[in-house]
């Protein structure tokens, strides 16, 4: 069985095909909302959301693996993805990230913060858009709650013991 495992003739396609297996499965199994959110005991030990983006961080590993196990057909399965990823970068190059000044932190009943926001010099925005905060090295996704005739900007953001990220926000302010 090992000399099927590390045959150099075949790519060694049975170790890469176990290896992408494992790694699709952790990335499967850290995607659960109980393991990203940590409600349970072993994914709040390993980490929690973190863990979720320690273990994501392998995907380019996972076309590695592939382009050893299978390079004839890999083109299949890597060109869209691939050009998915470069279009994302791409753009993300390209939009304007406007760094906000924070004006004011407020606990709200029911575990909710609202962060009101400087509004930056030309910006302007429709109703529904979000904004990335940035704390820790981690960026999330929040919709801005003021109006767009507004002076200023507002998120809510619910923030219950439970939540790694959110909470910890907002014991820091």
């Amino acid at each position: 069985i090992l000399e099927q495992f590390l045959n150099w003739r075949s790519r060694c396609a049975a170790l890469t095909g176990v290896v992408v297996t494992v790694l699709v499965v952790a990335m499967a199994i850290t995607a659960m909302p109980c393991s990203r959110r940590g409600t349970n005991r072993l994914t709040r030990c390993l980490g929690g959301y973190n863990l979720f983006w320690r273990v994501h961080a392998y995907w380019k590993w996972v076309f590695v693996l592939l382009l050893l196990h299978a390079p004839g057909r890999l083109w299949i399965w890597l060109f869209f993805p691939a050009m998915l990823v470069v279009l994302d970068r791409i753009l993300l190059a390209n939009r304007q990230r406007p760094y906000l000044v924070l004006l004011s932190a407020k606990t709200l009943p029911k575990d909710v913060m609202m962060l009101t926001f400087e509004m930056p010099q030309g910006w302007s925005y429709e109703a529904g858009q979000y904004v990335l905060i940035g704390w820790q090295g981690e960026w999330h996704p929040f919709t801005l709650t003021s109006a767009p005739e507004e002076k200023y900007l507002s998120v809510h953001i619910r923030a219950p013991s439970s939540l790694d990220w959110c909470s910890a926000l907002r014991r820091r302010l």
